[in-house]
């Protein structure tokens, strides 16, 4: 599957340029994720959100549809964008996808830098890819958050995490 990234201002939404299941031509799967991301860029939510639904009958990657139902919701609603992606990083932990599944939780980390579930998240799937210089950063920037929270005892389990 050839994956592109098209930028619509506010947000990405992912293009699949491969052909859909139910046997259309390219030039119509394409018409059809270049349409959704001109109605993204336009802030028509209820069009975007019609052509998502279209199109979900042709992909079976879950995982997949959760993540571009949540970046289309990036650009009108970002609460409801965190919820899809926290259920898309799930979804992709889920099926033993670890990389797709950190970089979700590291991009809502990055977003909610207080939130202690997601720091938590990429320190887990970082140590299970054997990813051990993220793993160490993100572990700080636990350790630290505890501290700031009045949670020394949390902060120095942390601290020995990093230490070991």
């Amino acid at each position: 599957m050839k994956l592109k990234t098209v930028d619509v201002g506010r947000s990405s939404i992912l293009l699949n340029r491969r052909r859909a299941a139910s046997g259309s031509t390219q030039e119509h799967s394409n018409v059809a994720w270049f349409k959704l991301a001109e109605f993204v860029k336009r802030g028509e939510k209820e069009r975007a959100l019609s052509l998502y639904r279209l199109l979900t009958h042709s992909i079976s990657d879950q995982s997949f549809l959760k993540k571009l139902e949540a970046d289309i919701w990036a650009s009108f609603d970002k609460k409801q964008a965190e919820i899809f992606y926290n259920e898309a990083a799930h979804l992709y932990k889920k099926e033993g996808r670890f990389q797709e599944a950190l970089l979700i939780f590291e991009s809502l980390a990055l977003k909610n830098p207080e939130t202690l579930t997601y720091l938590e998240k990429v320190v887990t799937l970082s140590d299970q890819l054997g990813w051990m210089q993220k793993k160490i950063v993100y572990q700080k920037k636990l350790y630290l958050l505890w501290l700031t929270k009045g949670k020394v005892e949390k902060a120095f389990d942390q601290f020995k995490a990093v230490e070991e």
